[in-house]
């Protein structure tokens, strides 16, 4: 089971490299939706939510305020993108609040979990959303986040090689 204090990785394996190409990568693809190929995402959680989830085997919350069955898909983002989610969805959340989950894309397929990368309406860009719970076994790390000049300091994700930006 999932150890949540202190927030460590969830399991200890090697690195496999940087995230390889895949549909979500394939230039020849187009349009506001594309399945993900293999690679990390992030998912923010509420501290106290991820704690319930590691409990019970599934995380079932998409975003803040909205569960899953509300929302349809669980919300992720790339490396890149965490600052703006931090920053609109939760600048006024004590950083002590929250934790960071590393989401591993191979480990979602193996449990029939697909990702899309999508455009919300009104966005520049595509954000992953996972349709369907997020299993706790899918869940790399649980990092906690902390206070910064601009609200949140950005952990050090370098060694779980997040995908670093949306498909083109």
């Amino acid at each position: 089971m999932f150890q949540t204090a202190p927030l460590r990785p969830a399991m200890s394996e090697p690195d496999p490299g940087p995230p390889r190409a895949g549909p979500a990568h394939d230039e020849n693809r187009g349009g506001a939706t594309d399945t993900a190929g293999p690679g990390r995402l992030l998912h923010v959680a509420g501290r106290d939510d991820w704690a319930a989830a590691s409990r019970c085997g599934s995380y079932c919350g998409s975003t803040r305020g909205r569960t899953l069955a509300q929302e349809g898909f669980v919300h992720a983002s790339a490396e890149g993108q965490l600052p703006g989610v931090l920053h609109r969805f939760y600048s006024d959340v004590p950083p002590a609040e929250l934790v960071l989950l590393v989401v591993d894309s191979d480990r979602l397929a193996a449990a029939g979990i697909e990702v899309r990368w999508e455009r919300p309406p009104g966005a520049t860009e595509r954000f992953p959303h996972l349709y369907g719970g997020l299993p706790v076994s899918a869940v790399l790390a649980a990092l906690p986040l902390t206070g910064g000049p601009d609200g949140f300091a950005r952990p050090d994700l370098t060694s779980y090689r997040v995908v670093p930006a949306p498909p083109d």
